[in-house]
């Protein structure tokens, strides 16, 4: 059942720091790293429901959501109803600003304390397919535990949870409060490091990171990607030194780049497929994954006749794609 919890902060009109809690796992491999901004016109269907989701968690509301989505955020519902269980008179902060160290502040999903319990729990809800670090050595969580530790002194511990619903995984960690300077001296170093290259911009302190690189805005003008796509894949199919995006002819050259690029990448998951599923070889760091596809009839006016007599042909005309090539090639 959903509850009705109070909206803390409108997600619209808060701030982000510089080096938040979620990007310091990317600025810890490179102090380059820049976040792409996000194009509301392009957003990707799983991150919209990633959006919607926390949103239905936050506010209560779930009238928005479908089928599928509406099964996820009941999964991360329950859960967190079950922990509320183990707290007496539990107190939900959603969406609460954690300021960890210095300007290093983000907002948690949710944290759930009680007036006079030692312990506590710190949630973040993550709806994509791409799994994430275990919350052992997971930054983002670590960074908000250290938060949650600054805001509610009387807490000796908190327990960490990832809530990947789609995934079927929960991956947990218990933090006490002794352990908290270790954790940020290592949120102080990678600090350091980014506003060692904020000051100086030293091209030497730039690390291509498969992981990183594939997130990252600027790395097709990095010297350090540039330079990794040129050595790791024969011939360097990449202009030898980064040049800029409003620069013509480099921008020539990379796309010149980009059809053997993308024959280099499908051969590379092709292959990878093939030896997985046909050999059983397994591939160091990678699972096998299978979703399922996307449920349609061939033949709309099949599916009609199965349908006609509980279904009328206005509602059912309103379930069905027309592909417009199609019409037009029928109509010529």
């Amino acid at each position: 059942m959903a509850k009705k919890l109070k909206l803390v902060v409108d997600h619209s009109e808060r701030t982000h720091a510089r080096v938040s809690p979620s990007k310091l796992a990317y600025f810890d491999g490179c102090p380059g790293y820049e976040a792409r901004e996000m194009d509301a016109s392009s957003i990707h269907p799983i991150t919209k429901e990633g959006i919607d989701g926390h949103e239905a968690l936050d506010s209560g509301d779930w009238s928005g959501l479908n089928k599928n989505l509406r099964e996820l955020v009941q999964v991360c519902q329950d859960y967190v109803d079950e922990l509320q269980g183990t707290i007496e008179n539990p107190e939900l902060h959603n969406e609460n600003k954690l300021t960890c160290d210095g300007d290093v502040y983000g907002y948690c999903d949710l944290v759930i304390t009680g007036a006079d319990d030692p312990e506590g729990h710190v949630i973040d809800y993550k709806f994509g397919w791409l799994p994430v670090t275990d919350a052992e050595v997971n930054l983002q969580g670590m960074a908000y535990v250290a938060g949650a530790f600054a805001k509610w002194t009387h807490i000796d511990t908190f327990t960490m949870h990832f809530l990947q619903p789609r995934l079927g995984v929960i991956s947990t960690a218990r933090f006490h409060r002794e352990g908290v300077e270790d954790i940020l001296a290592r949120i102080r170093y990678i600090v350091e490091t980014v506003n060692s290259y904020d000051s100086d911009k030293d091209v030497g302190l730039l690390h291509a990171n498969p992981k990183n690189c594939l997130y990252c805005s600027r790395k097709i003008t990095c010297p350090a990607f540039v330079e990794a796509m040129s050595k790791g894949v024969r011939p360097g199919l990449l202009p030898t030194t980064a040049g800029d995006l409003d620069d013509p002819e480099y921008l020539s050259k990379c796309l010149d780049a980009l059809p053997a690029l993308d024959a280099f990448i499908r051969d590379v998951k092709e292959a990878s497929l093939s030896i997985r599923v046909e050999d059983g070889i397994e591939i160091p760091g990678y699972d096998l994954s299978v979703r399922r596809g996307s449920a349609k009839f061939g033949s709309p006016s099949d599916a009609y006749e199965v349908l006609k007599d509980i279904i009328d042909l206005s509602d059912f005309l309103e379930c069905v794609n027309v592909s417009l090539p199609k019409l037009q090639k029928k109509v010529s």
